[in-house]
């Protein structure tokens, strides 16, 4: 355990040595800078959808530059003759992005919103999107070795990632969107803001823990499959 506290605490330094947290600063202040005057009932309609698109840049941009880095780094070579298992080193991954994330669309929320929300149902919802989004994030880096491949692996995400906000917006729904895992989402976000149905509610967070549950099995099996399978790395158990 104290190895994995150790190994947290060097991927939230490094993610500051790679800028993430000051990108995320100047992405905030440039977001309130442009909405600061909006009318609270068009806030109450464009930050929900807000903090969940920052939540995707952060869980699907920030995992792949933190892997592109790894590898050149040879941090993921090194990780085979370490005592961390590759189920510590995804799971500190996850848990610091998804600190990182929660910190930045709280401090939007609040610097636009105020203090004044519900907390007790938006924090679930943030954290549980940012989690998904870092694994499904996950799952394109470890097939990529390029920053090409990562930003097309980004905007061919970007693509069913928006297809809830047709919905959101009453552009066009379908029940098959709930199909998806951007749909529960949005729904849990727009929950902390605007209490949805109960049932709906319990959908959505049913769902969303169900994608994170096979999200973060497949991500493991990514790993030993397009990471541990290639030369250099030598560690054969599945961690």
């Amino acid at each position: 355990m104290k190895a994995f506290w150790n190994l947290l605490r060097w991927d939230m330094v490094m993610q500051v040595r790679y800028g993430f947290w000051a990108a995320g600063a100047v992405v905030t202040m440039v977001w309130v800078a442009l909405l600061w005057s909006l009318p609270k009932d068009l806030l109450d309609l464009w930050l929900p959808y807000l903090l969940y698109s920052d939540i995707s840049v952060v869980g699907l941009f920030f995992i792949c530059g933190i892997v592109f880095f790894d590898r050149r780094q040879g941090m993921i070579n090194a990780l085979a003759v370490s005592p961390m298992t590759t189920r510590s080193w995804l799971v500190s991954k996850v848990v610091s992005l998804t600190f990182l994330s929660t910190m930045v669309v709280c401090a939007l929320a609040v610097l636009l919103y105020g203090w004044g929300l519900a907390w007790g149902r938006l924090l679930p919802g943030i954290i549980l999107s940012s989690v998904l989004f870092t694994l499904i994030g996950f799952l394109g880096a470890a097939r990529l070795t390029t920053m090409t491949g990562f930003l097309t692996f980004f905007i061919l995400v970007s693509i069913p990632s928006g297809l809830p906000t047709l919905a959101y917006f009453d552009i066009w729904s379908h029940p098959l969107l709930w199909l998806l895992p951007f749909q529960p989402m949005l729904v849990v976000i727009r929950h902390g803001f605007v209490p949805v149905s109960t049932g709906e509610a319990t959908l959505a967070f049913v769902l969303l823990l169900a994608w994170i549950g096979l999200g973060y099995h497949l991500a493991v099996l990514s790993f030993h499959r397009y990471l541990a399978s290639r030369p250099g790395y030598q560690r054969p158990e599945a961690g």
